[in-house]
C-alpha cells in the first residue's frame, strides 16, 4: 500500500472518529436541551399555576367582604324616618287632641302624621340605599386596584422569568461552544444553534 493510500485512510478513520465524537456530543446536546426545556417549561408552569391560585384566593377574599359589607347594611337599614318638624309638630297636636277628648280631630291629624312618616320613612330609606351604594363602588374599586397590582406582579415575575430563561440559555450555549472548542470542532457553534432552534420548534 502507497503512502497516498495510506494517507487516504488514516484520514477516512480520523474523519469518521470526529463524526462519532460530533455525534456522541450532539446526542449529550440534544439530551440535555430536553431537559432545560422541560425544567424550565415546569418552572413558568409552577408560576402561572401559583398565579392563578393566588388570583383565586383573592377573589375569593373580596367576595366575602363585599357579602359581609351587604349584610352589615342590611342589618343597620333604617326602619324608622328621621322626623322632620313639621312631622314631629302633627305628632305633638295629634296626642294634644287625643288628651283634650278630640277624637275624630285626633285621628285626622293621626292619618295626615302617618303618611309623612311613611314619605319620610321612604326618604331616609333612599338616602342610606345610595350612601350604601356609594360605599360598595368604592370598596368594589379598591379590590379592582388590588386585582390590577396582582396581575401587574405577574406580568413582571414572567418578564423576569423569561430573562433568566434567555440568560440560562445563552450561559448553556456559550458552554457547549466552549466545549466544541476543546474538541477542536470549530463548526460546532452553527451545529448547536441549529439544534438548539430545532429542539425549541419542537
Amino acid at each position: 500500500m502507497d503512502a497516498r493510500a495510506v494517507a487516504q485512510r488514516l484520514n477516512g478513520v480520523k474523519i469518521l472518529e470526529d463524526n462519532k465524537g460530533k455525534a456522541a456530543m450532539l446526542k449529550t446536546f440534544t439530551r440535555k436541551s430536553r431537559l432545560w426545556e422541560i425544567i424550565w417549561d415546569e418552572k413558568l408552569h409552577e408560576f402561572h399555576k401559583g398565579v392563578v391560585q393566588h388570583a383565586a384566593t383573592l377573589k375569593r377574599e373580596q367576595l366575602s367582604v363585599i357579602q359581609a359589607f351587604r349584610q352589615r347594611s342590611t342589618a343597620k337599614a333604617p326602619t324608622k324616618p328621621q322626623w322632620s318638624p313639621a312631622l314631629l309638630k302633627h305628632r305633638k297636636v295629634q296626642t294634644f287632641l287625643g288628651k283634650q277628648g278630640n277624637y275624630l280631630e285626633a285621628d285626622e291629624v293621626k292619618r295626615i302624621a302617618d303618611s309623612m312618616e311613611l314619605l319620610e320613612l321612604r326618604a331616609t330609606i333612599a338616602a342610606y340605599a345610595a350612601e350604601v351604594a356609594l360605599k360598595e363602588q368604592a370598596l368594589r374599586t379598591k379590590q379592582q386596584n388590588e386585582m390590577e397590582v396582582l396581575l401587574q406582579w405577574a406580568a413582571e415575575g414572567r418578564d423576569e422569568l423569561r430573562k433568566q430563561r434567555d440568560t440560562d440559555h445563552a450561559r448553556c450555549i456559550e458552554e457547549w461552544w466552549e466545549s466544541g472548542y476543546a474538541f477542536g470542532h470549530y463548526e460546532w457553534y452553527g451545529l448547536l444553534d441549529t439544534t438548539w432552534k430545532s429542539v425549541l420548534m419542537t
